[in-house]
């Protein structure tokens, strides 16, 4: 009798995890807010919401007290705090011609899903700037709220550095008349109110920003950086990861603060640098279940609306979430550069 041999692998999957795999050796180095936020697993079957807990001690930050021998002491309260945020979905698809398909010199496909997680990449720690992040309007500069808390904003005032009160009902009205340039006298303010609030740094003892290169242009001219080669050796350098100063660690890209608020003065256009520490915010696990997948349909592959096989088509969908946890784990710095 013949053997029979059973194919349980279908070739078109192999293929998809392949390319997801290049989306995800691609997209995860370019991850900056992302790094830095508490991640969840995506709820299998769970609802389209997603939930972070946060413990919160009722004692006022009082140290513990004296125990009396044979006496049971007194049971402080704790709670839970429970923030939860919607998952949305995002993407993109691109088209790749048969021609390209057939004389390109490289394997066109693999290359489109490179530049489509450089897009993803965009996009995820976009959509958690836009839900945790900054705006500027018309006459005013505020930090977005999400779940009625949000970060409380450092900015030039009045002739003074100084912190405000976050969220829409808090607006401060920005100055087009200065050329406020970050550097150490926005960071050490904000470093000891961080340490005020108790904000835990990260593991490797920093704070950490994430910092448009317009911005840290001037923040390396400050006395007493550090770029990354005088305390750390290039096996531990982060992606992006450009300097330090007063206990907090830079890191640069052009994505920060989504590339800038969108309002130009005569004196430059307005930045925001988030400097925070652990659990200031969350989103989920983009490399977990369902977190991002990407999709193809070769070029070859004839259907009623590509009679002549004409094209291929490539994309990507993301599901996503994010949401501000500790508001006293992170302050935003507003500041203006030329362009």
């Amino acid at each position: 009798m013949a053997e029979q041999i059973s194919q349980t692998t279908d070739l078109d999957e192999l293929v998809g995890t392949y390319y997801d795999r290049i989306m995800l050796e691609t997209l995860t180095p370019q991850l900056y807010y992302a790094k830095d936020a508490d991640v969840k697993p995506l709820p299998a079957h769970g609802g389209a919401t997603i939930q972070w807990a946060r413990l919160k001690e009722m004692w006022g930050g009082a140290a513990g007290g004296l125990l009396t021998e044979g006496t049971t002491p007194y049971a402080d309260m704790l709670s839970a705090i429970n923030v939860t945020a919607t998952l949305v979905q995002k993407g993109r698809k691109v088209r790749i011609s048969d021609l390209l398909d057939t004389v390109g010199v490289c394997d066109v496909t693999a290359e489109t899903v490179k530049l489509l997680a450089d897009d993803a990449a965009r996009m995820f720690d976009s959509h958690i700037w836009s839900t945790i992040g900054a705006s500027v309007g018309t006459n005013s500069l505020y930090t977005k709220t999400t779940a009625g808390q949000s970060f409380d904003f450092f900015a030039y005032s009045g002739g003074t550095w100084g912190l405000h009160a976050g969220g829409s009902a808090n607006k401060m009205a920005h100055e087009h008349t200065h050329k406020i340039m970050f550097s150490a006298d926005c960071v050490k303010p904000i470093v000891t109110q961080l340490k005020k609030w108790n904000a835990k740094p990260f593991a490797d003892g920093y704070y950490h920003a994430i910092i448009h290169p317009h911005a840290a242009d001037q923040m390396r001219k400050s006395a007493g950086w550090a770029t990354w080669h005088q305390y750390t050796n290039p096996e531990a350098k982060w992606k992006g990861e450009i300097g330090e100063y007063e206990q907090v660690k830079f890191f640069e890209s052009t994505n920060a603060g989504n590339g800038g608020l969108g309002v130009t003065s005569a004196k430059g256009k307005f930045y925001a640098t988030l400097i925070c520490g652990q659990h200031a915010y969350g989103t989920v696990d983009v490399a977990g279940l369902g977190g991002i997948k990407t999709y193809s349909i070769p070029a070859s592959k004839i259907d009623k609306s590509d009679l002549l096989a004409q094209y291929g088509l490539v994309g990507y969908k993301m599901t996503t979430a994010a949401a501000i946890l500790n508001e006293s784990c992170g302050i935003i710095a507003f500041t203006t550069h030329e362009v």
